[in-house]
């Protein structure tokens, strides 16, 4: 059984911005003529990197034909009824549509509220949504701008245009614009200069990306790893070279011409907004509730308000060869939008700089779906798509769609956190309506029908031959590469990522699993595979020899040990807390058993103390036997000592040998012969007398030797749980969307916790050698003290590894 959706969801990215949808592919087109750039000696078909170029060329199942006459007959309606019942199934409070086709907005309309409050109904010119990650096309296209006039060389050394902004020399390849683009820079994940909810906490674009650089973890080129902060920093790079701040860049060289007057980068929107910014809301188990705003540091990455009468104008701009109006030259078909207010003059590119912008630019193989000039490639019923999405935490969603061979771009924007599994489900209805054609599409020459023969078209026709190439190094774990290595927010990140477990069975298919369950696929070239039960395609790459990374679509999972596996970490981490949970249960247990339960061990007035001594009634038979030999050692160490403890008799003649019991801890007393209760100190005629209630009381509160490597491991074990609980606290109901961002103090407190943690862990691993030593307790007793000890230094392992074990300040 397919497990599609399942895989789909786990590759469609990050709740931390909301990352690109499940990329398809695009093969290369021919080299477009040369644009009126100052820069003669390039155009920007040129752009590209060679490299890719000469790689992808003739890549790819979906060849570059004459789209196939389509209508979008009943549009209206398809649309209305599908939105409307979605809406109702996921909960969503409000959304709005776009869909343009041809150079006319064929459909526009807002669905539900924009506030529950008020009732406020969405209007798609006037209810403004947070974009999220689809505001990165515009920060593309801005930067093709830039190619376009000759300002910028995509293919040189990006710190040859930032002024305000420092990049480390970590590896010998140097980091270019095209390279920031594609998502392969090289820089690892980074929450912290995310979100904030305070205006007053938001930084200069700058500062944030100085102060918060994420580390370079492998060589730019080499793998795509979707990275806000290289789209933030590209944005960097447009202000820089036009000497502005990015967000007016924005205003007067995009949305302007376009007459997006209800679109911004400003954050929060200014009182002057022309639209009113719909609320975000969360829903969960049948209810919504509205959340708090989140304003993003790295604006250009995700900080976009629109409407989707804007955003329509810039998808027509985009299909239309970067004009909207005009003449025919212009928009392909002549047709215009009066009634929207568009400038009939509006061009924001040139079109041979729209073409290159939806050319490949790079991808993990060539018989895999790439990226584009930043816009990801997809591939929807055998039909080609260059898309986005994006999602603010918790609240906002967004999808952003061309199809370029049909002269199609749709727009879908939500205010709620499941408007995400909505808008997939309409893509997909949309897709299945208007453009059902599957393996034999229209871009292929075909009729968009199937006959029935293609591999995999009845879902049992692929077959394998034999056993895969390579099948044992293919074997393993993959984890997703957008992973905040170097940070302590690299667990979230990683179970954000994803990860494949895959295998090759008997008969020689490979069989991957991304937690839904299996698929199957089966080999049609060395290291390339086809789905037995749909169309996709993944590729396995190597590195100096080794087969590292397993691509789908622009995603790529690099191969990591089975120690690093999350189900090995999880089976470690559930190992380590039921061992210090053990001992933190059977210790007070015991005392508790031998104070209340176990039988006084003799006849006299103190037998009733005796249950209180530190002895292990683990091991039965030998429990009276170490009582007694703890009172020998103890009374031989004071022998040795030459000392003697005596007090004067008591005017009854009475005298007493007495043994105080310990306290939960085990903590032991013993009052020798001679020792008279009730006496006190005379401070006068300095006679000398003790206080047997506050000695008793002090004993009690005094751990004996004995008793303290117990007490100490229960205060490692404390340490360790405190800051466990105390995170989920803060992120779950105190900093749900900041924590990891903009740690608090508090959050800096408490991650003293671990630390002392870690220090008392090897404080009892040397008490745990003594007490094999010296013989403390029963031997089930010592291997139990052992067993606590080594389940506390693997939990320390486990947050060093994810980087919770730090020094905070």
């Amino acid at each position: 059984m397919s497990n599609g959706p399942s895989r789909r969801r786990v590759l469609a990215g990050s709740a931390l911005l909301g990352t690109t949808a499940l990329a398809g592919r695009l093969p290369r087109d021919a080299a477009a003529a040369p644009t009126k750039s100052p820069n003669a000696e390039r155009t920007p078909s040129d752009t590209a990197p060679e490299s890719v170029a000469a790689e992808t060329s003739s890549a790819g199942r979906i060849g570059i034909q004459p789209p196939q006459e389509f209508d979008l007959e009943g549009l209206e309606s398809f649309v209305d009824e599908r939105m409307d019942d979605l809406l109702e199934a996921h909960d969503v409070v409000g959304a709005s549509v776009a869909v343009v086709h041809d150079g006319a907005v064929e459909h526009l309309a807002g669905y539900g509220r924009a506030d529950t409050e008020d009732g406020t109904p969405v209007d798609p010119a006037e209810t403004g949504f947070r974009i999220a990650s689809v505001s990165k096309p515009i920060v593309w296209t801005a930067l093709m701008q830039l190619i376009e006039d000759g300002e910028i060389d995509p293919d040189e050394d990006a710190r040859n245009y930032l002024e305000s902004v420092s990049i480390p020399e970590t590896y010998d390849e140097l980091i270019t614009v095209a390279h920031l683009a594609t998502h392969t820079a090289g820089f690892e994940e980074r929450a912290r200069g995310t979100w904030v909810v305070d205006p007053e906490d938001l930084r200069p674009l700058p500062d944030v990306l100085d102060e918060e650089q994420p580390a370079r973890v492998r060589p730019p080129g080499e793998v795509a790893a979707y990275s806000n902060y290289g789209t933030a920093l590209a944005g960097q790079v447009v202000a820089d070279v036009a000497d502005t701040s990015f967000e007016t860049y924005a205003a007067e060289n995009v949305f302007a011409p376009l007459g997006m007057a209800s679109t911004t980068f400003d954050q929060p929107v200014p009182d002057a907004f022309d639209a009113t910014v719909a609320t975000g809301y969360t829903a969960f188990a049948g209810t919504t509730q509205p959340v708090p705003d989140l304003l993003l540091e790295i604006g250009p990455a995700g900080g976009a308000t629109s409407t989707a009468a804007d955003m329509a104008q810039f998808l027509r701009a985009h299909l239309e060869g970067g004009a909207v109006g005009g003449d025919a030259d212009d928009i392909g078909n002549g047709t215009t939008d009066e009634a929207d207010g568009t400038d009939a003059d509006g061009r924001i590119l040139e079109s041979e700089s729209v073409d290159a912008m939806h050319e490949r630019w790079f991808s993990h193989h060539e018989a895999i779906d790439g990226v584009g000039f930043g816009l990801i490639e997809g591939e929807r019923n055998g039909v080609r798509t260059l898309e986005h999405d994006g999602a603010i935490p918790g609240s906002f969603t967004s999808f952003f769609l061309l199809v370029p061979g049909y002269d199609l771009g749709v727009f879908v924007a939500t205010n709620t956190n499941t408007g995400a599994l909505a808008t997939g489900e309409f893509l997909e209805a949309f897709f299945d309506e208007y453009l059902p054609g599957t393996a034999n599409g229209p871009e292929d020459g075909g009729d968009g029908e199937t006959d029935g023969n293609e591999p995999g078209a009845d879902g049992n026709s692929l077959e394998p031959d034999g056993q895969p190439d390579r099948a044992d190094e293919l074997e393993g774990t993959y984890r997703g590469v957008r992973v905040a290595e170097t940070s302590h927010a690299r667990l979230s990140t990683t179970a954000q990522a994803g990860s494949v477990d895959v295998s090759v069975d008997e008969e020689g298919y490979l069989v991957t699993d991304f937690g839904g369950g299996p698929d199957r696929w089966v080999e049609r070239e060395p290291l390339v595979f086809e789905a037995v039960d749909d169309d996709d395609t993944l590729a396995f790459r190597e590195v100096t020899g080794e087969i590292r990374y397993l691509c789908l679509g622009f995603h790529a999972f690099e191969r990591v040990s089975r120690l690093e596996s999350l189900s090995t970490h999880g089976g470690l981490a559930a190992a380590t807390t039921l061992g210090m949970l053990s001992g933190i249960a059977v210790w007070p247990l015991s005392w508790a058993k031998r104070r209340f339960v176990d039988p006084p061990t003799d006849g006299h007035e103190n037998a009733a103390n005796a249950d209180r001594v530190d002895v292990d009634r683990d091991d039965i038979d030998s429990s009276r036997e170490d009582e007694r030999r703890d009172s020998s050692e103890i009374s031989s160490e004071s022998d040795s000592s030459g000392s003697a403890e005596t007090t004067s008799r008591s005017d009854s003649g009475r005298s007493a040998e007495t043994t105080s019991g310990s306290d939960p801890g085990g903590s032991i007393e013993r009052t020798r012969a001679g020792e008279t209760r009730g006496a006190s100190v005379d401070a006068t005629n300095g006679d000398e007398t003790v206080d047997g209630s506050a000695a008793d009381w002090r004993s009690r509160l005094t751990p004996s030797p004995t008793a303290r490597p117990r007490w100490l491991v229960a205060g490692v074990v404390a340490c360790l749980f405190g800051y466990v609980l105390g995170v989920v606290v803060l992120a779950f109901f105190v900093y749900p969307y900041t924590l990891f961002s903009r740690p608090p103090f508090v959050y800096d407190l408490l991650s003293v916790l671990p630390i002392i943690g870690a220090v008392g862990t090897v404080a009892a691993a040397g008490y745990a050698a003594l007490v094999w030593r010296d013989g403390y307790w029963g031997r089930l007793s010592r291997i139990h003290y052992a067993v606590v000890v080594a389940s506390a230094a693997g939990f320390c392992w486990l947050l060093w590894y994810w980087n919770f074990l730090r020094f905070p300040f």
